[in-house]
């Protein structure tokens, strides 16, 4: 007859081995992807604001607002110089080349800054919206703060845009239903950039949200207000509660430090985390303390998209396609000085020089992508361009480095598994034991 401390020492063993299983719920929120999700997708910021002569009479943004500044087409506000030169955003052939490198980067959807009706942005996002048309891509509007911006206003201007550019084959729709925005009709999606403050205004914005609901207007609306929100479930339901948004993005050039750490995921809303390849605002306009975040060759670059790419989020954002003034662009850049300054390029990242690591950004936003929308490959090089002459000659390309593979979600670790043969083992032992002792 067995002695009670086989007994005790069998089940002591059950417990030990079931105690090596991950809890329920950090595995079921690692694994499950909450059923409503949509497609995943890659967004890019995209700003048209650029200008330059002929097309404009004078520079715009390139010299920082400042009109006496210095030949603003070399001196730039930008800690990096672009393969294109001081280019005018109103140029067509541009447009059409800005397209070209986001198709190559396989992004999905520009998320194009728009700063009110009647800007310049909203005057050029037609030929934004046909250059992308051209490449397969889609156009979907991020509201920027302006000079007299209202909650009222906000939803005017979520008419306006649907009015002006809805019937545009680039203007981007989805079907996602959210808690507040039930409908599985395909909608426009609207990011709201430091809207008025949403914590004033909860009731303005719920009765808005709730008033477009059902009609014409009916879209998915996400507000970045603080990015801290996002990374508890706990903070932003109450807040998306108290608002009736469909969700939230954040912007800002996030790394892995960021992303070490589970991420919320529901039916209920819709979450969109950024990545970008660095940071400059050294030569910015206006900033009196500047702040850098070095891109290492790309290695910070990888580090943000490797590791949210495990968290398993349901869109991502790269910030920027060509936000010069903080050198958080993957536009093409090339070597340039001017005055005695060296502007910052792309030389060795990856590994490459020349041409190669000019579109090096390109390149690796392509091999993300395909990572996170589940396609893997080898992407294919970006469309061939002209540069001027670069300063320095261009050395020959070398194949970027490798990068680990990434553990596909779901799969049971080894530690786990074995957690759980041991389980039935140990349970079906005590089974027998429990059976035998009761037939003695």
């Amino acid at each position: 007859m067995p002695s009670r401390p086989l007994v005790r020492l069998t089940l002591a063993a059950l417990f030990a081995a079931a105690s090596l299983i991950p809890a329920t719920s950090g595995q079921a929120a690692w694994n499950a992807v909450p059923s409503r999700f949509a497609a995943r997708t890659v967004f890019i910021h995209y700003y048209d604001w650029y200008g330059a002569p002929p097309l404009s009479p004078t520079y715009v943004h390139w010299d920082g607002g400042n009109s006496s500044r210095p030949d603003p087409s070399q001196n730039i506000t930008s800690a990096s110089y672009p393969v294109l030169g001081a280019y005018d955003s109103s140029s067509t052939s541009v447009v059409r080349q800005h397209m070209a490198w986001i198709k190559a980067a396989h992004v999905d959807v520009v998320s194009l800054d728009w700063f009110g009706r009647g800007s310049r942005e909203d005057r050029l996002a037609k030929r934004v919206m046909d250059g992308a048309a051209a490449q397969g891509l889609k156009v979907n509007f991020v509201i920027n703060p302006y000079v007299g911006e209202t909650v009222a206003s906000i939803g005017s201007d979520i008419a306006y845009i649907n009015r002006q550019y809805g019937s545009h084959t680039a203007f981007y729709r989805v079907s996602r239903p959210t808690k507040y925005g039930p409908s599985t009709r395909l909608r426009g999606v609207f990011m709201l950039y430091n809207p008025p403050p949403p914590r004033l205004h909860y009731t303005e914005y719920s009765k808005l949200m709730d008033q477009i609901r059902g009609t014409a207007n009916d879209a998915i609306v996400l507000v970045r207000t603080d990015d801290r929100l996002l990374y508890s479930d706990t903070n932003l339901r109450p807040y998306l509660s108290a608002l009736h948004f469909d969700g939230m993005f954040n912007y800002g050039v996030y790394g892995k430090a960021d992303y070490q750490r589970q991420l919320p995921q529901s039916n209920d809303y819709i979450l969109m985390f950024s990545v970008g390849p660095g940071f400059d605002n050294s030569r910015a306009s206006g900033i009196s303390s500047p702040v850098t975040i070095a891109r290492n060759k790309g290695a910070y670059y990888d580090g943000g998209w490797s590791t949210l790419i495990g968290r398993r989020p349901e869109w991502i954002s790269v910030v920027t396609f060509n936000e010069w003034h903080e050198t958080s662009q993957i536009e093409p850049s090339r070597p340039f000085s001017y005055g005695g300054f060296r502007y910052l390029d792309y030389e060795g990242a990856y590994g490459l020089h020349g041409t190669a690591a000019s579109n090096a950004y390109l390149t690796r936003t392509a091999f993300w992508a395909d990572r996170f929308k589940g396609k893997g490959g080898t992407p294919s090089p970006p469309p061939a361009t002209s540069p001027p002459p670069a300063t320095s000659p261009p050395r020959p390309a070398t194949s970027p480095p490798s990068v680990p593979a990434i553990s596909t979600p779901g799969r049971l670790p080894e530690v786990p598994r074995l957690a759980f043969i041991l389980v039935v083992v140990g349970g079906l032992t005590a089974a027998a034991v429990v059976l035998w002792r009761r037939r003695r």
